[in-house]
């Protein structure tokens, strides 16, 4: 398993808030796990919200994903699931906050160095996911800019929809 197994503590948390210097006085910190995806609202540096989703990557991978490469249906049904569970939290909707995740597994499917720290645009995980969508749509993996792997796969499915729904222009990747 590629997934960074370690759940992470508020102290860490904000340790790492403190020493990332996004420009914004709160962040809206994500953990993409295989259980669950986390989420952590900081503003001045203190967590003033936290909430847990049951749509982590293996879950999704579990009940949805079939196929090595995810059919077209597959992945629409994933997308429906992390949807409802999205949409049905409004308080999670972005109010001026910079998105942060540092998860091993979303790192690696960017393609990420180890320790190095990049911003990424709404529109560059769409890019990314689009690629994912091809492998579904028949594109040769041969012919892919991605690794066929199931949890990158799934993780950048689960960024682009946080990405989209809760109104986030770009995600600090870490």
């Amino acid at each position: 398993m590629r997934l960074n197994r370690s759940d992470f503590s508020t102290e860490e948390l904000q340790r790492h808030f403190s020493n990332l210097n996004t420009g914004h006085r709160s962040a809206r910190y994500v953990h993409i796990g295989e259980q669950k995806v986390s989420f952590l609202s900081f503003s001045e540096g203190r967590l003033i919200h936290s909430e847990n989703l049951p749509i982590g990557v293996q879950i999704l991978i579990d009940r949805f994903i079939k196929n090595d490469i995810p059919t077209e249906a597959e992945i629409e049904y994933t997308i429906t699931e992390i949807e409802d569970q999205l949409m049905a939290r409004p308080v999670l909707k972005n109010k001026d906050q910079h998105l942060v995740i540092n998860d091993e597994l979303i790192a690696s499917a960017l393609n990420l160095p180890k320790g190095k720290h990049q911003s990424f645009s709404k529109q560059e995980i769409e890019s990314v996911f689009t690629e994912y969508a091809m492998l579904s749509m028949g594109r040769s993996p041969v012919l892919s800019q991605v690794e066929m792997d199931q949890q990158y796969y799934v993780g950048i499915l689960i960024l682009r929809e946080i990405l989209h729904h809760l109104y986030f222009d770009s995600v600090w990747v870490m």
